[in-house]
């Protein structure tokens, strides 16, 4: 009798989680899940994501982002875990990105840090954020040499993936690299299929302004630490949406074979970063 209900159990995930979805071109249409170790990346996703409380704002036993403690150089960081606030107006979360950092931390070592409640500042580009002062903390104790900033875009852009790097400012010396571990991951900037496409500091370059301090450029410039942003397609991203998201459509799902290529992508560069720092 378990062993049924488990299995009928498997059944009902599989088919919610293929129901409804868009495919990888964005078009709506079934998507078949192939294997158990997708199934239980999602799985793992969407708990790590439960307790991530998108418009509840921090208090004293719940705080504002987390970090966890890796063992390689390199910290992932994904300061709109939840919403927040920029010069006074509300801005949504980028649902996912602070599981994805959880799920990149526990694969290859890194350290992360994620917002995992509503913030009244905006931990990526306010100057002063909390956020921000752990980050340089985590730097320095850890002499960390890499930070990947893990941000989302919409399922409107024609590309998966998008790197900010300032012109090429935040990471001369690794942005080859991180090309070529895109390339081997199936992300390129001539692919056919837009969701696997990339391109670079076209609309999320990190440059800032005055006002506007993206954490690749607080990265690179104050703490002199290489850096790149990494924006991901709401398709590459969004398991299923929560009922607290800011996002109106309740029902969007992204593409499950895409989202583990996408986090396969981001393992395969932190973990080339991690052993070109060892050369």
């Amino acid at each position: 009798m378990f062993s049924t209900i488990v299995a009928d159990k498997e059944a009902e995930f599989e088919r919610d989680m293929i129901q409804g979805m868009p495919n990888h071109r964005g078009e709506s249409g079934p998507v078949v899940i192939q294997s158990d170790r997708l199934r239980m990346l999602l799985e793992r996703l969407i708990s790590f994501e439960k307790y991530i409380l998108y418009q509840d704002y921090a208090t004293q036993k719940e705080p504002e982002f987390t970090y966890n403690p890796g063992i390689v150089p390199i910290l992932i960081s994904a300061p709109h875990g939840a919403a927040h606030t920029r010069h006074g107006n509300y801005k949504g979360e980028d649902e996912y990105t602070a599981s994805f950092a959880q799920v990149i931390s526990e694969s290859t070592g890194a350290h992360c840090i994620f917002s995992r409640r509503k913030s009244k500042t905006d931990p990526n580009v306010a100057k002063d954020a909390p956020y921000k002062e752990k980050v340089r903390q985590i730097c320095t104790k850890n002499e960390i040499k890499f930070v990947i900033d893990l941000h989302g875009m919409r399922s409107i852009h024609e590309v998966g993936i998008e790197l900010g790097t300032r012109n090429g400012k935040s990471c001369p010396d690794q942005k080859e690299l991180i090309l070529q571990s895109l390339g081997d991951s199936g992300f390129t900037a001539d692919n056919d299929d837009k969701l696997l496409r990339t391109r670079i500091d076209a609309h999320f370059s990190g440059l800032g302004s005055h006002t506007r301090e993206p954490m690749v450029k607080f990265v690179s410039e104050r703490l002199q630490i290489p850096a790149v942003q990494i924006e991901i397609n709401a398709c590459n991203r969004i398991v299923e949406r929560k009922n607290d998201a800011a996002e109106k459509d309740k029902s969007f799902r992204g593409n499950p074979a895409l989202i583990e290529q996408t986090i396969n992508a981001f393992i395969c560069i932190t973990n080339a970063l991690h052993q070109s720092f060892q050369v």
